[in-house]
């Protein structure tokens, strides 16, 4: 993946942390207008409209935090996407079995209660595809770091790492490789040239 793929993936990425973002505003906004109807009159405050708000707000956090370069490359970005996507899975059944048969009426709390579960379902699907795409870029990502670092694990005498390097794609690791192996090249080479200078060890070994 070059640096061309890179920005693509990221400009992707921040498309969909934006709708992430921007609908579970929504959830929070139309559940909310419940909750803060219930509070002025002093009502009992139901839970299932609570856990839709936690859904909301955490899924929100969740999405601007994303948006921080180079964050998704964590192992626990997936894994978290993931716990946000269930959390909407769940939502979604709870309200989606209490709204979705249910006939309006012309009731438009009703009406607005029965919008809010399809949008649940729009975030459920966005955190689905986030879950997938970002473990697909953490594993791709993680690739790319074990071929980097790849030549720590080679011992001094050992073949650089940039043989087969013609199979990168990647125009910046390219060049950063090209870099390492002339500096490799350069500190393999030293002990010969020292040798070689003044008769040292190496010469006397060469002539006796």
């Amino acid at each position: 993946m070059g640096f061309f793929g890179m920005t693509l993936a990221y400009i992707a990425f921040t498309i969909l942390h934006f709708f992430q973002f921007v609908l579970a505003l929504v959830v929070c906004g139309l559940y909310g207008t419940d909750l803060d109807r219930a509070r002025k009159a002093g009502k009992y405050t139901d839970g299932k409209w609570v856990f839709a708000e936690v859904v909301g707000a955490l899924s929100a956090l969740t999405a601007i935090l994303y948006s921080v370069p180079f964050i998704l490359r964590f192992a626990a970005v997936p894994a978290w996407s993931f716990v946000i996507f269930v959390l909407w899975v769940a939502l979604f059944g709870l309200f989606g079995n209490m709204y979705i048969k249910e006939d309006a009426e012309g009731n438009g709390d009703i009406q607005r209660m029965k919008n809010a579960v399809w949008v649940d379902l729009a975030n459920m699907l966005l955190w689905f595809i986030g879950t997938v795409a970002g473990a697909a870029y953490w594993w791709v990502h993680k690739d790319r770091k074990s071929r980097f670092t790849g030549r720590a694990e080679l011992g001094r005498g050992a073949l650089h790492p940039i043989v087969g390097m013609e199979g990168i794609n990647d125009l910046p690791l390219r060049q950063s490789l090209v870099k390492e192996y002339k500096i490799w090249s350069y500190e393999r080479e030293k002990p010969q040239e020292k040798g070689e200078e003044g008769g040292g060890p190496a010469s006397q070994e060469v002539f006796g």
